[in-house]
């Protein structure tokens, strides 16, 4: 298509393209700043020439600045200097949405939710022969005279009698029962018969241990029982660590809990009312204000109070007290577990397993931080009989109506997921314009004028999104000239695209998936009739519908879970309907006769349906998933620079030709001193020039840190050899040119780069931009933690450290795109085996937050590893002379060539591998500086070793130095100090999340909740929590920033705990926290193995609680 080719009337260019523009705003600042002395402004005057110059100078830099973006960022060698879209844009999983995309582009699966579970399975343990009996204690010595308690009978739980009725009687028969006789009961039932648990119990009956559910009437009960057991503890922890007045206010506020514990008979009646009532009654009371107020004035108390799992639970749930641990712990409702559904599609089922287990694979990898999943269910499918009689078009063709209608249906009950290319979705997101420029190439493209009369009106109107624009031209011209020329509109219509929009959630390789629509393909358990009825209506030459009928398939009549009512169908089962086209029965009229419809036609119907179905397919779209980046042209000579001295008139002897010899030496001089003039402009536009050049490396994602040149040379001003002070003009000027440490360039890189703590700052700003960019910064923390390990001087000098912090950040940069997308992720525990068990130690296998924080401080190796070092002493035995037998020693020094040691083992040994062994042993404790200390004998000092916390003598050492003054054993325990912190300065820590170690049975080990007074629900330690363990040997990590920096990474949701360990305790913690990770990522590990190691994992955890 020809476009005419115009000269505009008025011309419109950028003011640093525009010369009259720039010549016209000169002219107005000379006269402004000059007109007292300088009054000829015409064109002949010597400084208007050199105004003019300047201003075409100028517009040679505006041109070079408004070249295409593509040529002025592409790179010389071509290299990937910036993330793409699909590179930078997308995300992990976060989201349900996000999860079920990722499941839905497995090929074969249709569809797939998360659901979250809501009635966990978690056990429990109680003693059922334990007494409770509340005691007064005595508390006369501070005056306290009136009893603080009522007092409330002993009872026996074992001996307790309830009136329940009889399990699965009907009508309810009531009868009374211990509690063991009410669980042996329920236990004698089938599986079942029982209900189903939301709480187990475990009680120990004789030699026979049973799990069973509690009713709730019974827990409620429970509850009761538990409060006065809790009270009766609160006076004895009072009696036996101090009475004080505080603790009597306290005391005396418990008193008012205590008389809301009027226990009564339990039986069937008062179940559901009376003991509610005293539930809730006791809720009240332990959450009061007055209550809460006097406990946090005393501290200690407080702990003890809110780490006592049974009120927390007051608030939700119940406490239990295990009957082998004295320490009681709470039951939970575990937040971040989800259960998945999928889908198949029609085919796929005999490859269930194989999809179960990459689904499984792609849950794993992108598990996010404290969530986990319960577990994979493929749902069956419930099959519907339609019975139905269509009014159909005269003209319309049954056997596509036919499978439209099927088409229809099947989509209904199960809406299938499309899946979009990338510029269809780019579409999706578009701003849509009809501009003047589009009627003018839709004129010239011979479209209608009737056509083009109808979309003036849409003239500068916006669409967003392809569907909008779509609706409002039908609308404008008509459906069947928008089908006609929908070609020719959609390519003369103005788009702007915005990347970010699209490439929202995870990438998938089979397209994209818009959010509405998957958030409308829901899990339809209910069918409605009157639904049905406006899909089936709306379908394609449908008139109307004159009978509709629904009900189950006699294929499902073995599935008690489907309902069948008059006006639809409820599945209360893990299955999604479809329709039964064998009991099915279609059937259409026109005007009311029937229509004929038999076998071979329905054959070809299902060759229409098929094809309808194949719009559903999914498309690989591997490696067409990305928007390039912009190719332009390679413009080298982009700071190629011409001296403004060349455009003067001749007369003024500055350019090329240079002066005649014969010229007066005033007339010399003068030229000279304005070509020394001029260089000044030379040297500014020609810098300038040299900067646009370098944008395409200062602004790329790799950048370097490296020196870049911000000035280019002058060697080819004409004779610009006299104006160099720096060239002796005795010398050769082509060595003068070649030499990169002459005088002019020396002078040059001090005047535009600055000193070297200058361009590093410049640099850090261009680098913050580029952070910026993609929403990212180094924190002040992480400026702070920097600090601590290499401390700028007052004046920001520093040798390399300054440079070492943009090196960091510059590594953050190029590494943005993973640390960006992983930020919010758990690791994955279950990964593909790799040898020496990489897949978990010495891995990237890790948090994605960990990432995040490790880089900010600089750290660029963020594997899981061991943090625990042995410095690298050189030990060796000395034999000790003297006796009548060899006896050894051994000890340590700095290095091989040292001609004495630092430290000798106070031990002998009889024979030098006996040494060597003990020398062996020393080194897995040797790290630990807290071990390291100086001890005093007589008059002297001696600096040493201890394995303990005895007090410390000489004898008792481990390793002793020889006697010194005070002065040289400080030095030297100065000196093995600073040797151990250089050597073992391993920058990591370790995270665990919580929710990894909950129970899957009632012989795990509970983990404890912190005690936190200030959040005074938290009884569940598992939910959404995590433990930080911290090497406190790190200077980093010893500072309070460490712990801003994490908080500001990890999730807003997640809750850490910090638990700093020196090394001796580390040592202990990293074997039982690798056995756990081996038994974790381990799916073949038996559940016995996984318990014991989650186990000594969770006592671990809970010393440090």
């Amino acid at each position: 298509m020809a476009t005419s080719l115009t000269v505009p009337k008025t011309l419109n260019y950028p003011p640093g393209m525009d010369y009259q523009l720039l010549r016209r705003e000169g002219m107005r600042y000379l006269e402004r700043l000059g007109s007292g002395i300088w009054t000829d402004f015409n064109a002949h005057d010597p400084g208007v020439t050199m105004l003019e110059v300047l201003c075409y100078a100028l517009t040679d830099l505006g041109y070079r600045t408004q070249l295409p973006d593509a040529d002025l960022f592409i790179p010389v060698d071509n290299r990937k200097a910036f993330f793409t879209a699909a590179k930078i844009l997308p995300n992990a999983p976060v989201t349900a949405l996000d999860f079920r995309k990722i499941l839905i582009d497995i090929e074969g699966v249709k569809n797939a939710w998360l659901e979250g579970c809501g009635k966990p399975t978690v056990y429990f343990n109680w003693m059922l022969d334990r007494e409770i009996n509340l005691q007064i204690p005595d508390l006369n010595r501070k005056g306290l005279k009136e009893e603080t308690f009522d007092p409330i009978p002993p009872f026996n739980l074992k001996t307790f009698k309830l009136t329940l009725n009889v399990p699965e009687s009907s009508p309810p028969q009531p009868k009374e029962y211990t509690i063991e006789e009410y669980l042996q009961t329920i236990y004698q039932l089938k599986p079942a018969q029982r209900k189903t648990p939301e709480l187990h119990l475990r009680a120990a009956i004789g030699d026979q241990v049973i799990k069973e559910i509690l009713p709730e009437q019974i827990k409620k009960y429970w509850l009761l029982l538990h409060a006065a057991q809790y009270l009766h503890d609160a006076q004895k922890w009072v009696s036996v660590n101090g009475i004080t007045d505080q603790r009597i206010k306290i005391l005396k506020e418990l008193g008012a809990v205590a008389r809301t514990l009027k226990f009564v008979e339990y039986n069937a009646d008062n179940a559901d009312t009376d003991i509610a009532k005293r539930v809730k009654a006791l809720r009240t009371s332990l959450t009061k204000k007055t209550l809460l107020e006097e406990v946090l004035k005393d501290p200690d108390f407080a702990r003890y109070f809110f780490a006592e799992p049974v009120w927390p639970q007051l608030m939700d749930g119940l406490s239990v007290k295990p009957t082998d641990s004295p320490s009681p712990y709470s039951l939970f409702k575990p937040k971040g577990i989800y259960k998945v559904y999928l889908q198949l599609e029609d085919g796929f089922e005999y490859e269930k397993n194989t999809i179960t287990e990459q689904a499984l694979k792609r849950l794993h990898e992108n598990r996010a931080l404290s969530e986990d999943f319960e577990g994979i269910t493929v749902v069956d499918k419930a099959r519907v009989c339609v019975h139905t009689q269509i009014e159909i078009a005269p003209d319309a063709d049954p056997v596509q109506v036919y499978a439209d209608l099927r088409y229809t249906i099947e989509n209904f009950l199960a809406p299938p997921v499309p899946m979009y290319g990338l510029q269809e979705m780019l579409d999706r997101h578009a701003a849509f314009t009809l501009t003047e420029t589009s009627i003018t190439q839709l004129t010239e493209a011979e479209l209608p004028d009737e056509i083009l009369q109808n979309l003036l009106p849409l003239q500068e109107q916006l669409w967003i999104g392809i569907e909008a624009w779509r609706k409002a031209v039908t609308n404008a011209v008509g459906q069947v000239v928008m089908d006609d020329y929908e070609g020719l509109l959609y390519q003369h219509t103005i788009k702007t695209y915005e990347s970010d929009e699209v490439f929202q959630g995870p990438l998938l390789r089979h397209g994209f998936i818009g959010d509405a629509e998957l958030a409308n393909a829901s899990w339809r358990r209910v069918v409605y009739k009157s639904d049905l009825f406006q899909v089936l209506s709306a379908t394609k030459n449908v008139v109307r519908v004159t009978r509709l009928q629904i009900h189950k398939s006699p294929k499902n009549d073995e599935n008690d879970d489907t309902v069948e009512k008059e006006w639809c169908l409820s599945f209360d089962c893990d299955c999604q309907p479809t329709l039964d086209p064998e009991c099915s029965e279609f059937t259409f009229t026109v005007n009311g006769r029937p229509v004929r419809f038999d076998i071979m036609d329905q054959y070809e119907a299902i060759g229409k349906l098929e094809q309808l179905r194949a719009q559903d397919a999914k498309i690989d779209r591997t490696g067409n998933m990305d928007l390039p980046v912009p190719r332009g042209t390679q413009r080298p000579d982009l700071d190629e620079y011409v001296s403004i001295q060349e455009e003067f008139p001749r007369t003024y002897h500055v350019g090329r030709e240079g002066i005649a010899s014969s010229h007066p030496p005033l007339r010399k001089a003068q030229v000279k001193q304005m070509k020394g003039f001029l260089m000044f402009f030379d040297q500014i536009l020609a810098n300038y020039l040299a900067h646009l050049a370098e944008v395409r490396n200062m602004l790329a994602t790799d950048m370097t840190v490296e020196k870049q040149a911000l000035y280019q040379a002058l060697y080819d001003v004409p004779n610009v050899q006299p104006l160099l002070m720096a060239f002796d003009e005795s010398s050769s000027w082509e060595d003068f040119k070649k030499d990169p440490e002459n005088g002019y360039l020396k002078a040059l890189h001090s005047l535009t780069n600055g000193s070297d703590t200058s361009r590093r700052l410049r640099q850090n700003k261009i680098i913050d931009h580029l952070l910026a960019r993609f929403g990212e910064q180094f924190t002040d923390h992480a400026l702070r933690l920097f600090e601590i390990e290499q401390p700028l001087d007052d004046d920001g000098e520093n040798d390399g450290s300054l440079a070492d912090w943009l090196e960091d950040k510059q590594k953050m940069l190029r590494k943005l795109p993973g640390l960006g997308r992983r930020r919010g992720q758990g690791f994955n525990y279950r990964p593909a085996a790799e040898d020496d068990y990489r897949h978990f130690w010495d891995s990237d296998n890790e948090v994605g937050f960990k990432r995040r924080v490790l880089a900010q401080m600089g750290v660029e190796d963020w594997r899981r590893r061991t943090i625990t070092c042995s410095p690298r002493f050189y030990t060796d035995t000395r034999l000790e002379t003297g006796g009548r037998s060899k006896r050894y020693r051994f000890g340590i020094k700095k290095d091989e060539n040292a001609s004495s040691f630092w430290l000798l083992s106070t031990a002998l040994y009889s024979r030098e591998e006996n040494a060597s062994h003990a020398a062996d042993d020393f080194y897995a404790r040797a790290a630990d500086i807290n071990q390291y200390g100086i001890v005093r004998q007589d008059k002297d000092y001696f600096a040493g070793f201890w394995n303990g916390n005895d007090p410390r003598t000489r004898d008792n050492a481990l390793l002793i130095s020889s006697p010194k003054n005070e002065m040289q054993a400080n030095l030297l325990l100065s000196e093995i100090k600073n040797y151990i912190a250089r050597q073992c300065q391993v920058k990591s820590f370790y995270v665990i999340e919580h929710i990894l170690l909950r129970p899957a049975d009632e012989y795990y080990v509970p983990l404890k909740p912190v005690a936190d007074i200030q959040n005074f629900s938290q009884s569940d330690p598992y939910s959404f929590r995590i433990t930080v363990i911290v090497p406190n040997w790190v200077g980093q990590f010893l500072d309070p920033l460490f712990e801003e920096l994490v908080r500001s990474e990890v999730p807003a949701h997640v809750a850490i705990h910090f638990v700093r360990i020196d090394h001796s305790e580390m040592l202990d913690f990293e074997p039982i926290y690798f056995e756990w990770l081996k038994a974790k990522t381990d799916p073949e590990t038996s559940d016995f193995h996984l318990r014991e190691a989650t186990n000594m994992l969770v006592e671990e955890l809970n010393k440090k609680r």
